[in-house]
């Protein structure tokens, strides 16, 4: 089994034990918790779409490894690039695109600022709510259905 092929079994069992923790972490009522894992099962779904979109294109079964794995020193891709990526490869369209944009700032604002501003428990469920059941989840797997 060549490394690629590795790194996909990997990046598929980090996607699978995501997907267990945040429904751990909605029955417990984690929402900042969720935020983050949600955040991270979308940016996984893009790089599936990104890589099944690349075969297409290249009537291929190559695996873009950047996509799967990022070494210390490799390249490095933020979740606004997959976006980005996702995006210019048709993965998604504009719409799908701006929601993730939009809510990945609410994202940030409760990651990174939720001590320092006047976000309430209230705003960080509201948060997790349009991660989750705002149908962007269901968006992009339907939109990955080439």
């Amino acid at each position: 089994m060549t490394d690629e092929w590795q790194r996909l079994g990997a990046f598929m069992r980090g996607f699978a034990a995501a997907t267990v923790l945040l429904n751990r972490a909605g029955e417990r009522g984690s929402f900042i918790e969720a935020i983050c894992l949600t955040s991270n099962i979308i940016d996984a779904q893009l790089r599936i779409g990104i890589i099944l979109q690349h075969q297409i294109e290249t009537k291929s079964r190559d695996i873009p490894i950047e996509y799967l794995f990022q070494e210390e020193q490799g390249k490095k891709f933020s979740e606004r690039d997959i976006f980005k990526i996702a995006k210019s490869k048709k993965v998604i369209n504009d719409d799908i695109y701006q929601k993730l944009s939009d809510i990945y700032d609410e994202r940030n604002r409760v990651i990174h600022r939720y001590i320092i501003t006047d976000i309430t428990t209230h705003q960080v469920l509201v948060t997790s709510e349009k991660w989750n059941w705002s149908g962007t989840v269901s968006q992009i797997s339907e939109s990955n259905h080439v």
